[in-house]
């Protein structure tokens, strides 16, 4: 009888050493998944500020921009009033041709500053096509100008 109660003993041990090191992993696996859960919280917090200042900074961009561009539209509108009083006064043969390109001028101008003014942010990769063609048509006007007063002084 000796032996069967060592025996019992023996895997009552072993039994009870078992569900310690079951219960221990556990417990330690839980708290891993409480700190991972902490980290993730934490990096999505992160993640969230470093948003706000992107978008934060994206809106100081745009509207530096186009505080930019609206001075030279204007300064495009005091061009254009500069350049109708500089056809009226001159004596030219082709004063109507160079009325025409100035008005396709003023007209562009006025798209540019309608097109400006309606702009609303749609993230940074809308903002980039934005500001490229923008910049783009901007210079196509400066172009447009140069070409007008050369041919005016010919």
């Amino acid at each position: 009888m000796g032996k069967f109660l060592n025996t019992i003993m023996r895997n009552s041990i072993l039994t009870q050493a078992g569900i310690v090191i079951i219960s221990s992993t556990l417990f330690l696996g839980c708290n891993d998944k409480i700190q991972s859960t902490t980290t993730s919280g934490e990096a999505v917090q992160e993640a969230n500020k470093e948003m706000a200042k992107a978008e934060e900074d994206l809106n100081l961009a745009i509207a530096e921009f186009q505080k930019e561009s609206a001075a030279l539209i204007t300064a495009n509108e005091e061009r254009i009033a500069e350049i109708k009083l500089e056809i009226a006064e001159a004596s030219m043969d082709n004063r109507s041709e160079f009325q025409e390109d100035l008005a396709e001028i003023e007209a562009k101008n006025a798209q540019l500053k309608e097109k400006l003014s309606d702009y609303k942010d749609d993230g940074t990769q809308k903002w980039d096509d934005f500001k490229e063609e923008f910049n783009r048509d901007m210079k196509a006007l400066g172009t447009a100008f140069s070409d007008l007063t050369v041919n005016n002084t010919q």
